[in-house]
């Protein structure tokens, strides 16, 4: 089951961090959409692109069942957006 994702918005250039739930002792993967990243309960991406605008979601596996615990769309706006809302 999937859950819907959460909605996060960016400046090109800027720095987020994206955060999963507690996973207790597993090893918690990320799904970007750069392809999958291994990493710990936060995902930091520096110097955000619009490359880097999709979903992220964060799981880690059972055998063969992949538990999802978050979900985020990043929205990267430009860098004229942010001189216009200053």
């Amino acid at each position: 089951m999937f859950s819907l994702a959460t909605q996060k918005n960016a400046f090109e250039g800027d720095t987020i961090t994206l955060t999963c739930s507690d996973a207790g002792s597993h090893q918690i993967d990320w799904t970007t959409p750069r392809g999958t990243k291994p990493s710990e309960n936060s995902l930091t991406i520096t110097n955000i692109q619009r490359a880097d605008e999709g979903v992220y979601m964060c799981y880690y596996s059972e055998g063969i069942k992949i538990i999802e615990l978050d979900s985020y769309y990043v929205h990267v706006l430009g860098k004229y957006m942010k001189v216009l809302s200053s």
